[in-house]
């Protein structure tokens, strides 16, 4: 089989065939935090997500990764960053920030997915922000409450996004397959 003819077959436009959803577990997310400096007040956020290294078919316009926060409005979310890469470590650079989420706290990045030679270019990758609470002085630390959700998709044009703690939604022109998932939120004090 030639590559073209297996690209179209995982694209579902040879002999009428139609890709199969997603499985559950074809891929994972997880969201950490680390402190930036003992007493800074400040944490570094990172969301990921991993594809399961046998799993090629994905590719669509894009997918939609989002931090979601809670926090008192003396802290600020900042410092926003993404990265991709595919399962051999080759670094892909293929998500761009869609959204601060300056009035929703949740910031929300478009991850531009893809194949190339059958390997993913987004198999996993990480979108990071900073939290920092310095402004922070009456009333104790800062409660805080962290999540990381992503939403795969396969074949639908995303229109909008919004996304909240606890909460991400995704408008698609014309919806195909789609998997999102997301991390039990983590919460702790600045």
């Amino acid at each position: 089989m030639t590559p073209e003819h297996a690209q179209a077959v995982l694209d579902g436009k040879h002999s009428g065939l139609t890709r199969a959803a997603f499985p559950s577990d074809a891929f994972d997310v997880y969201v950490t935090y680390v402190p930036l400096a003992q007493g800074s007040r400040q944490l570094t956020v990172y969301g990921q997500w991993d594809w399961r290294d046998d799993f090629v078919g994905q590719a669509a316009p894009e997918d939609i990764a989002s931090h979601q926060f809670s926090y008192p409005d003396c802290v600020r979310h900042g410092n926003l960053a993404a990265n991709t890469g595919m399962w051999d470590g080759s670094v892909t650079n293929r998500a761009t920030l869609r959204d601060a989420g300056v009035s929703s706290k949740a910031p929300i990045w478009n991850i531009h997915d893809g194949t190339s030679g059958f390997a993913n270019l987004t198999d996993n990758g990480c979108v990071t922000s900073t939290l920092n609470a310095a402004n922070c002085t009456v009333g104790g630390p800062a409660q805080v409450g962290i999540a990381f959700a992503y939403e795969a998709n396969r074949g639908g044009s995303v229109v909008s996004v919004s996304a909240g703690f606890g909460a991400l939604s995704v408008g698609y022109s014309n919806q195909g397959d789609v998997l999102r998932k997301s991390s039990q939120p983590i919460y702790g004090a600045l």
